[in-house]
């Protein structure tokens, strides 16, 4: 017990658990070329986790620009937008023997992979996003992620890349918006939101 172990006498409230807030699986008849959730991020807690995976669009030959925009407005959201996010992103690429960087300053996303990843139309080449947000209703929020895919749309051109970042923001973010450069339909996904008190 903490008692035991740390002398702690104080009293311990919440576990930390994760909640699940929202889900959603789309199977081979997706057709919009972003993924938004609005209404997930509230002050009942205190962080959050989004994870979307087996995702694949409809288009994977092309390189894909894996971005992120927080929203504001409840249900009725709109992407926070401007020159406010800033963010570190280091990535490993299996063909390449060191790691490299993809950074932005006050940019207007996050850009949280390397514009040369693909997503494929099969599961052995979709992508995975992890995604962990901190703050939401406070004057900035704190994230970190990590996304994985392909490069060339082969496994053994694997990119992992692993970021995190701030936004300044003056109202509070109430949910999310995953997009890449390119009008590609996300075609096929699963998402889970949760909440962390």
């Amino acid at each position: 017990t903490l008692s035991d172990t740390f002398a702690f006498t104080g009293t311990v409230s919440g576990t930390g658990t994760q909640e699940l807030i929202t889900s959603a699986n789309v199977t081979g008849n997706g057709s919009s070329a972003s993924i938004v959730v609005d209404n997930c991020f509230t002050s009942a807690y205190t962080a959050y986790r989004v994870l979307i995976w087996d995702m694949m669009n409809n288009n994977g030959t092309d390189a894909v620009y894996p971005r992120w925009l927080f929203r504001t407005g409840g249900s009725s959201g709109s992407d926070y937008t401007g020159s406010k996010y800033n963010a570190r992103n280091v990535r490993g690429y299996s063909g390449h023997s060191n790691f490299e960087t993809d950074n932005s300053d006050e940019a207007a996303f996050f850009q949280v992979g390397y514009n040369a990843t693909q997503l494929g139309s099969a599961d052995n080449n979709a992508g995975l996003l992890d995604f962990r947000i901190y703050n939401t209703n406070g004057s900035q929020v704190k994230c970190t992620w990590d996304y994985v895919a392909d490069h060339s749309g082969t496994d053994p051109s694997t990119i992992w890349n692993y970021g995190g970042g701030a936004l300044s923001q003056t109202t509070a973010i109430t949910g999310f918006k995953f997009f890449s450069n390119a009008s590609k339909a996300f075609t096929h996904y699963r998402l889970r939101v949760f909440g962390i008190k």
